[in-house]
């Protein structure tokens, strides 16, 4: 990859982080994103959005690399063109800023190349190297009509194994992006046999662990909920900052009662990570907003409400209960004001965006108390719903 006026953009975002900060914040249409997967897509650029910023998409052949003071050149011998400008005018070779050494003079690698028109001059910003392959991917991706998401990852399955890690990444990227509802969709047409074998692959990224699982409990039998626990049992030991709640909402799919026993199991283990305890809240967000009839509200409040006891989950807990218009824990969630280490500012703030919208009438005195004795901290997150509801 290089750029030169564009910032270079990663194809995956960091693994770790702390996407509590931005999941509690942030504002989202549930029924699309209950379990989440394109939330984890916030640094992944496709080639097709690359493809939509790009007046120039080239395919060839590398030659006359020169070494130079601040990054050198190399030249790229053009044979195809899937996308053209008039500034490339009739040129069969264009210039790339930058120095790509070239091994084997005799078998110089190929590249395509997304480039932008600055004041009439080419300004490549990406490059990824790869052969026929790359471009026989590419040219089948951007033949596919951009609204039809399912027709779009049915095609990038066949491409989520690549020996290319560009083209493997980029069909992944593509069901990162894609919502959950598109995902149910798509997976009830895919292989259950190849998702059963990524699953087992002890090689295998753990973070396309939570998409595959939920894949195959679309496409998959009852039986692969042996598989799923599984694997569960070992992510658990592990204890890794990895998200594995594709797995717990897949192994609950395929046996509903077996698999939310043990995610509330999971949820209660004060010894699991964080990670472990935010993947068993997030399944729970799946099972209200998106396959409500899986499991039951009573008990997805009860997982709720295991959640806002403990420090460490409890403002997450109280904005998915505000994302809900759910008001029925109102009396525990008011309570966390007062509890011992939970006076943090993320869990008042989430409190009070709460009461803030909850129509119960005993909240009314709770945010009129909040008003009087800090009316600066109540004005900034009223603002801060007013300036969600316009986006």
């Amino acid at each position: 990859m290089f750029c030169t006026s564009k910032q270079e953009r990663d194809v995956f975002p960091p693994r770790i982080g702390l996407i509590a900060a931005c999941l509690t914040l942030v504002p989202y249409s549930a029924p699309a994103l209950a379990c989440g997967f394109i939330e984890s897509a916030g640094n992944v650029v496709t080639f097709r959005q690359d493809a939509v910023a790009s007046k120039i998409i080239l395919f060839g052949q590398l030659e006359n690399a020169r070494e130079a003071p601040g990054g050198g050149s190399t030249d790229l011998v053009i044979k195809k063109a899937l996308k053209t400008d008039p500034a490339l005018g009739g040129r069969k070779v264009v210039r790339l800023p930058m120095y790509i050494p070239i091994p084997d003079p005799k078998n110089p690698p190929w590249f395509l190349v997304f480039g932008d028109v600055a004041n009439g001059k080419l300004d490549f910003f990406k490059g990824v190297p790869g052969k026929q392959a790359l471009l026989d991917y590419v040219e089948g991706v951007l033949a596919i009509d951009a609204a039809d998401r399912v027709k779009l990852m049915r095609y990038c399955f066949d491409y989520l194994g690549n020996e290319n890690p560009a083209i493997a990444a980029d069909a992944f990227g593509e069901f990162m992006k894609s919502t959950d509802p598109e995902i149910r969709k798509a997976g009830r047409t895919l292989s259950p046999d190849k998702l059963r074998l990524w699953l087992q692959d002890d090689s295998m990224p753990r973070e396309r662990l939570r998409l595959y699982a939920f894949l195959l409990a679309n496409c998959g039998s009852r039986e692969d909920a042996a598989l799923l626990r599984k694997l569960l049992d070992n992510l658990v030991k592990q204890n890794a900052p990895t998200l594995i709640d594709g797995v717990l909402t897949g192994y609950t799919l395929l046996s509903p009662k077996d698999g939310w026993a043990y995610t509330c199991e999971l949820l209660k283990n004060p010894s699991a990570g964080w990670f472990v305890r935010y993947s068993c809240l997030r399944a729970a967000r799946y099972f209200h907003t998106t396959q409500p009839d899986v499991v039951t509200e009573k008990d997805i409040l009860a997982a709720v409400d295991q959640a806002l006891e403990q420090q460490d989950l409890a403002d997450i807990a109280v904005e998915y209960l505000r994302q809900w218009k759910c008001w029925k824990l109102t009396n525990h969630v008011l309570a966390l004001t007062n509890k011992k280490g939970f006076d943090t500012p993320t869990i008042r703030r989430s409190v009070l965006r709460y009461a803030l919208e909850c129509p119960d009438a005993q909240v009314a005195h709770f945010v009129a108390g909040l008003r009087d004795s800090d009316s600066s901290f109540v004005e900034d997150v009223e603002d801060g719903l007013k300036a969600e509801s316009k986006r």
